[in-house]
């Protein structure tokens, strides 16, 4: 087994790891989202201002940019800093997440209709797939703990599943496609 199909076991192994906890803990995972996104609203503001006399000689920058940055910089700074500022942002986030959902049900089954007029397909699996998300999304808005610990379940499991599929991809040894080609 090569150094390749071995740290592909072991990454799968972490993120199984990472996605038990995060099942465990679901309000903690929704917390440590917020926390990585001001890590990278951070990063991304520390690189727009390093860069900003660059692109301003060349001519692609002003100040209402800078300003953004340092807003930017300034909201990092605080969601990774500031528990209070976590715990508000958590929750506007699960309300984007939520609002998401509904908006993704009805755009999913206005899809699944046209499609399924457009090829003379059922609609019927699209349609029920979008009051799902619907419905879910609803419960969310209506219910936010519950949609909270929802929320940090559901990532968990799609984390283990991530894992198991990194951990069988570096079990099995897969077919060369090039050697039958050629």
């Amino acid at each position: 087994m090569n150094g390749k199909r071995v740290a592909t076991i072991i990454i799968g192994v972490l993120l199984i790891i990472g996605g038990i906890w995060c099942m465990v803990t679901p309000l903690a995972t929704d917390m440590a989202l917020v926390w990585v996104f001001g890590v990278f609203m951070f990063a991304q503001a520390c690189g727009e201002i390093s860069t900003y006399a660059d692109r301003k000689a060349a001519g692609y920058a002003d100040g209402f940019s800078l300003a953004m940055s340092i807003i930017s910089l300034i909201f990092g700074i605080m969601l990774i800093f500031s528990w209070r500022m976590d715990i508000a942002a958590a929750e506007v986030l699960l309300f984007f997440v939520f609002f998401w959902l509904i908006v993704g049900g009805v755009m999913s089954i206005i899809g699944a209709i046209q499609v399924g007029n457009a090829l003379g397909l059922s609609p019927v699996w699209g349609v029920v797939m979008g009051i799902i998300m619907i419905i879910g999304g609803a419960f969310g808005v209506a219910h936010p703990l519950i949609g909270a610990i929802s929320v940090g379940i559901i990532a968990g499991m799609d984390i283990i599943v991530s894992g198991i599929e990194l951990i069988a991809i570096g079990s099995v040894r897969l077919p060369d496609i090039r050697a039958r080609q050629e």
